[in-house]
């Protein structure tokens, strides 16, 4: 399940997010042919896939509590992030933006992030408190 998660957010990553409007030329979240400064908008989606396929691997045994608030936490943020340049793309300006899947692929892999964490936070052993 983490290598899914981590795939639909690397394959939105890729795919275009906007498709360029009336000018025509499409562009995604990691494009080379663009301005090379805009590559570091990649960062954030790619290391979100590799930390929640990460922490779900190695930490999900050991701290399943704070595993599912990191899956939780990446899920709402990558949401947000996803939901930015679905509505640049699907309501901005037609001239520059036209819609594209990478944004619907990309809340896909969001909602997925918020499923694992709330499954993961449902079957977490409870915390046991010690008051005196």
């Amino acid at each position: 399940m983490a290598t899914s998660l981590g795939a639909l957010l690397l394959a939105a990553t890729f795919m275009p997010v906007n498709g360029g409007g009336a000018a025509g030329y499409p562009y995604a979240i990691l494009d080379t042919s663009i301005q090379r400064e805009l590559l570091l908008f990649a960062a954030e989606p790619l290391a979100v896939a590799v930390c929640a396929v990460l922490a779900a691997v190695f930490l999900l045994g050991r701290h399943p509590r704070i595993t599912a608030g990191m899956l939780l936490a990446f899920g709402l943020q990558t949401g947000l992030l996803f939901l930015a340049h679905l509505g640049a793309a699907a309501f901005g300006n037609p001239a520059y933006n036209s819609f594209r899947p990478a944004g619907l692929v990309g809340l896909a892999g969001a909602a997925a992030l918020l499923a694992a964490g709330a499954l993961a936070l449902a079957h977490a052993p409870k915390a046991s408190s010690s008051r005196r």
